[in-house]
């Protein structure tokens, strides 16, 4: 801790740094990654590279010591941290970014932000259509690179786009926001999804109080004046404490969109 002290004594905010630990003791190349996550963290520098000369090696390069990098587990981290962020809040366009340092197209990647927008309205058709190509672009990356790792995993976060018509992608997103604790967007998907699968709802309970528990969370719990007083008092109830309101969400979206169908 007194070496990342003193190594943000020497680094400003927009810094570009650049560690050589290539004297020192064998856990140096770790603390230096450390110590260059957290300067990045607090001080708002960039950790451009982690060199390390390596004499051991000298004998196969002409007795001349090759200096190689050595962050590629900084790029793992990035990779983590985004994941970290995105089961937060959903925003893929934490990838952007490091799909860019994979080599994915400038044009894909604006077709990424695009469609984040677009989910963010609820516009999950024109959502998928822009992240088709972004899909086949992550399952396309080079085994062995860092993004690789990953690829099974983002894929699997993408599968909503493959579902079929748009209650089927709304339903998808409806049980994905659950799952990151996105409640609002949860109740929002789960009412839109629900209105499209040829029902008349107008006596469902679990549709009523979907809805009604949209509105209180759209509108700061504020849902005066709405539906009839035994149902303000079930979404009252549901929004007591968080594992009420995921238990609560979770079983009006199954009687609703059962995850088989989504």
């Amino acid at each position: 801790i007194g070496m990342v002290h003193r190594l943000m004594a020497c680094v400003g905010h927009g810094d570009r740094l650049h560690l050589d630990v290539t004297h020192g003791l064998r856990h140096l190349p770790m603390l230096g990654l450390t110590c260059g996550r957290l300067v990045q963290a607090v001080r708002g520098a960039r950790m451009e590279a982690i060199w390390y000369g390596a004499l051991e090696l000298a004998g196969e390069h002409g007795n001349k010591a090759p200096v190689v990098r050595i962050d590629g587990l900084s790029r793992a981290m990035d990779w983590s941290r985004a994941f970290a962020a995105f089961e937060a809040d959903g925003d893929y366009t934490v990838f952007r970014d490091l799909l860019a340092a994979e080599g994915v197209s400038p044009g894909l990647l604006t077709d990424l932000r695009a469609a984040a927008f677009a989910e963010a309205q609820l516009r999950v058709g024109e959502a998928a259509e822009r992240l088709r190509g972004v899909v086949d672009a992550v399952r396309s990356l080079n085994d062995g690179t860092v993004g690789a790792l990953f690829r099974d995993r983002l894929l699997e976060r993408l599968a909503w786009v493959e579902g079929g018509d748009r209650r089927a992608r709304l339903a998808a997103l409806a049980w994905r926001h659950l799952d990151h604790g996105d409640y609002l967007r949860a109740a929002l998907s789960g009412v839109e999804a629900a209105k499209l699968d040829g029902y008349d709802h107008s006596n469902s309970a679990e549709f009523r109080r979907l809805a009604l528990l949209r509105n209180a969370l759209a509108h700061a719990m504020d849902s005066a004046g709405q539906g009839s007083a035994r149902d303000r008092d079930a979404v009252a109830a549901a929004l007591a404490d968080e594992p009420t309101l995921r238990r609560e969400l979770k079983r009006l979206l199954e009687a609703l969109l059962p995850p088989a169908e989504s």
